[in-house]
């Protein structure tokens, strides 16, 4: 009985995947657009609490990687005040992203290969970025980040009160969620599949969109880099609304469920934003800013640039923290 209804669960959870791919493949522009609408600002205040109760005594001693998010949230500000050009905003901001890997490995330098490995590595590319394509780098963090709650899931699935068939199923439907299905978007086998041929989307997406005042170069300019093929941009966008949505589902729902339990202590479980006046709060916020995304979607975007800014470069961070081996974290990290 309990394998008939994993089976039963996991084949549900495989035709609503597909079903979200054929979505945003016939109308990639909409189905960005709603869902950062609907769930944009929630996701990112749910995100930034879990990280936070995950790893509370990291961040604890992590008050330069702090201070400069908020240096962070204070340049997306000034620029949205000021109109800075965006080349400087996004070299600032790649700048800001190399200073944060240093502070967290400096802070606790030698610990943990994966976590240098992985901040060298990081710290690489983000500088490679800075100096030959600053914007272009920023769109194409803008993809990436949408899979960083792999790598926070991957973190949480280790602690011991899961058991061994949890981490197997959540593994399971992650990788296949984030590899086969993007694939298949992004190499335009999905397009086909549909029957769209061309680098134009759906007339139906582009009238849909049209009642949010967007157009398909909208979706465009958020993802796709200068230098990617201008007859595969429309599948990048494709990948990326789907990436999108995975997002959302990892952080809202899948993150909070699973709850951020302190690494050893088995019987707690710190979950996610499940006090009343945060819920409140967040539900609040996500109606406030719906509103404003449907009646302006360009300059509520932009306001919600500074939320969605800090909380992108915070998963950086967080991701180093999740790197760490765990006998050298304490408290609820």
């Amino acid at each position: 009985m309990r394998c008939m209804r994993v089976a039963s669960v996991a084949a549900g959870s495989a035709v609503a995947l597909v079903g979200l791919a054929v979505a945003c493949t016939r109308w990639p522009v909409l189905v960005w657009a709603v869902t950062l609408a609907a769930f944009g600002v929630p996701h990112a205040i749910v995100e930034l609490r879990w990280v936070g109760c995950r790893y509370a005594s990291s961040w604890a001693r992590q008050r330069t990687a702090v201070a400069l998010l908020a240096v962070v949230g204070l340049l997306r500000l000034f620029a949205l005040q000021f109109v800075w050009p965006a080349n400087w905003l996004a070299a600032a901001e790649l700048t800001i992203g190399m200073l944060l890997v240093v502070a967290v490995l400096w802070r606790d330098a030698g610990v943990g290969r994966v976590r240098t490995g992985v901040g060298a590595a990081v710290f690489a590319l983000l500088g490679w970025g800075l100096a030959l394509a600053p914007i272009d780098t920023l769109l194409l963090l803008a993809v990436v980040h949408n899979a960083v709650p792999i790598a926070l899931l991957a973190d949480r699935l280790r602690d011991p009160d899961l058991s061994t068939n949890q981490r197997r199923c959540w593994g399971a439907a992650v990788a296949g969620g984030f590899t086969i299905l993007p694939l298949w978007l992004v190499t335009g086998g999905a397009a086909q599949w549909c029957g769209l041929v061309g680098p134009n989307t759906t007339a139906r997406d582009v009238e849909l969109a049209a009642l949010l005042e967007l157009t398909p170069v909208d979706g465009l300019m958020a993802f796709v880099p200068s230098w990617f093929p201008p007859t595969r941009a429309l599948d990048l966008l494709r990948t990326a609304a789907f990436l999108q949505c995975l997002h959302y589902v990892l952080v809202l729902l899948v993150l909070p469920l699973l709850g951020a339990a302190p690494r050893g202590l088995a019987s707690a479980r710190v979950r996610g934003p499940s006090e009343l006046p945060v819920q409140l709060l967040v539900a609040g916020l996500a109606i406030l800013f719906c509103a404003a995304f449907l009646s302006d979607f360009r300059d509520t975007r932009a306001t919600y640039g500074t939320l969605a800014a800090v909380h992108v470069w915070a998963e950086l961070p967080a991701v180093l923290l999740a790197c760490t081996p765990r006998h050298l974290l304490t408290g609820t990290s």
